[in-house]
């Protein structure tokens, strides 16, 4: 943090240099002050260009509504009442033509307004909110449990039986039969049904079918969704387990292998004793422990951290390139504080 912090003073200090204006410069400068908006910038014919025509259609097209005109460069405010003025004398002269009143060219404009406002609208109604739900829901992280029942493929394919099996396991579920035993004994997927239906923690937009993400985000931890939820190939169950902030971590580690001739217990004597002498000392300790000690050298060499220092979470992984750690890794890494230090013991060490 060291480094960095002296990076931003030395980019900060820089940008200040270049930005601090010459004692002639500040001599010259003087505060613009804005124009009354009815004051007439140009006349087009009939009609009167005003200061508040051209800064509205300015900053509306530049995207820039909490802007000023009169903050603008001399140059660009002169460009675009030139453009701006013979757009008006285009109309003026489209009017004076009759194309006004051409069938034409109202079915063509109407056709323009018609798209316009199909986009605003998608932007609006579907777009905007959907972006605003996802960041709303990627502030939390959940851990469901599912079982599947899949549904037959094919034209007239009779799905009754599936949507029958799927019915069946709710009820079994709602009238207080374990979940987890549930998905064991009849969840089509085997893979999840082994582990009692339970999948990796899940975030919005993380992978998951979008089916699965509602009724989870629907559920508060404990409860089951009131029906089956059909996606394109399967009837889903829905179980919520944990619901919990979304944290993001950097993390280092030390990997502790066997030696020739060590069995597990003496790893794990050499484990406990690191772990006493580096508990509460510098980061700087740990980085050369881990260079020294740890037998996994493609992260050794970078004082033990992972991801090249990106950040982890449980619902997406490594920010980098989504790679997991492990369940018991995990577990671990999240039920520390910053700085603390603890011992997983996993099935590469």
């Amino acid at each position: 943090m060291r480094t960095i912090t002296l990076q931003l003073i030395a980019v900060c200090a820089a940008l200040t240099l270049v930005a601090q204006p010459t004692g002639s410069a500040k001599a010259k400068r003087t505060p613009i002050a804005s124009p009354a908006p009815t004051t007439i910038l140009a006349r087009v014919g009939p009609e009167v260009v005003t200061y508040e025509d051209i800064e509205t259609t300015y900053l509306r097209n530049a995207n820039r509504p909490h802007k000023s005109l009169a903050t603008m460069p001399r140059d660009t405010v002169l460009e675009f009442l030139r453009l701006y003025t013979n757009y008006r004398l285009k109309v003026l002269d489209a009017i004076a033509r009759g194309y006004d009143k051409d069938s034409a060219v109202l079915s063509e404009v109407a056709a323009n307004r018609r798209l316009v406002a199909e986009t605003f609208l998608y932007e609006k109604r579907i777009v905007e909110p959907n972006v605003e739900q996802a960041l709303q829901r990627r502030a939390y992280e959940l851990k469901p449990a599912v079982i599947v029942v899949t549904i037959p493929q094919g034209e007239n394919v009779d799905t009754t039986a599936a949507y029958a099996k799927a019915m069946a396991c709710l009820r079994l579920v709602q009238r207080g039969d374990s979940f987890e035993e549930v998905a064991r004994d009849s969840s089509d997927d085997k893979e999840t049904g082994r582990n009692g239906g339970v999948l990796p923690y899940i975030t919005a937009l993380s992978g998951v079918i979008r089916p699965l993400e509602d009724a989870a985000y629907a559920l508060e931890p404990g409860q089951v969704y009131p029906h089956p939820v059909r996606a394109r190939f399967v009837y889903v169950l829905v179980k919520l387990l944990d619901k919990r902030p979304r944290q993001l971590v950097r993390v280092r580690h030390i990997l502790l292998v066997p030696q020739q001739g060590e069995d597990s217990l003496a790893v794990e004597r050499r484990a406990d004793s690191l772990l006493h002498v580096l508990q509460g000392a510098p980061l700087e300790r740990f980085a050369e422990a881990a260079r020294q000690l740890s037998s996994d050298k493609s992260s050794a060499a970078g004082g033990g951290i992972l991801g090249n220092g990106a950040f982890y979470c449980r619902s997406l992984g490594f920010e980098s390139d989504n790679r997991r750690l492990v369940p018991q890794f995990e577990d671990v890494l999240f039920s520390l504080r910053d700085g603390q230090i603890g011992i997983a013991r996993t099935v590469y060490g």
